[in-house]
């Protein structure tokens, strides 16, 4: 037990691991945030969006701008030889610097390539469509942008559910839905943009269902399906 005990300090005084330790909190404190930001109630697929590339951002800085703790690290050992760390001697080498840059692109490229295998069709195709279309902060205060804004969001979302869409009885045609779309984002306007987007599209579902336009219908439901998947893959 001694014994173990002892290799334990003499790897802890050993620069490489304090060094790994400081990079790792630096990490590990990016993505304490963005897992609060998935705790969030009224998340949307853009808040989700936008921390992913927030988080990213932050840890592709890393590779070049040591972050806090590792800053305050480095700082108070100094560059090589320097091997004090709050009164105690640790055992540095010439290399560890160089080992330490390898480590940090392998797991910040790693963690980058895996969240793009896992979230990238959030920036593109329906998933980009739905967090378009149904998040109130990327409505337009203007009336006249307005009148325009998700037609062209409107037209993927129906593309992605075209074999369900003509299987509904309640949806007519694109140009009706394009015409219903309009009506819709009136409503929402004019008596609901005091609401979050969740809230919203939930109480228009359970509650006030009948407000929503009958071509319309179907692609709300298809966002929420969507954005309940959507959720179930970050928990």
């Amino acid at each position: 037990m001694k014994g173990r005990a002892s290799h334990t300090v003499k790897g802890l005084k050993q620069f490489k691991t304090v060094i790994f330790i400081h990079l790792f909190l630096d990490i590990l404190s990016e993505l304490k945030d963005l897992s609060l930001l998935f705790q969030r109630d009224g998340l949307t697929l853009q808040m989700v969006s936008d921390g992913l590339q927030k988080t990213t951002l932050a840890l592709v800085a890393m590779k070049t701008v040591p972050g806090q703790h590792l800053k305050q690290f480095l700082d108070e050992v100094g560059p090589f030889p320097g091997n004090m760390y709050s009164g105690v001697q640790l055992d540095r080498k010439q290399v560890d610097d160089d080992n330490l840059h390898k480590v940090k692109e392998k797991l910040i490229n790693g963690f980058c390539d895996y969240v793009t295998t896992r979230f990238g069709s959030l920036d593109d195709g329906v998933f980009k469509a739905a967090a378009t279309m149904f998040d109130l902060s990327n409505w337009p205060e203007d009336i006249t942008d307005l009148a325009t804004f998700g037609l062209a969001d409107l037209e993927t979302f129906v593309s992605h559910f075209k074999g369900i869409l003509e299987a509904c009885e309640d949806f007519i045609s694109i140009q009706e839905a394009k015409r219903e779309w309009i009506d819709l984002k009136v409503l929402v306007h004019r008596h609901f943009r005091h609401l979050q987007s969740q809230v919203l599209w939930q109480r228009l579902l359970q509650v006030q269902k009948h407000l929503i336009p009958d071509s319309i219908f179907p692609l709300v439901m298809g966002w929420v399906v969507i954005f309940h998947l959507f959720l179930l893959i970050i928990i």
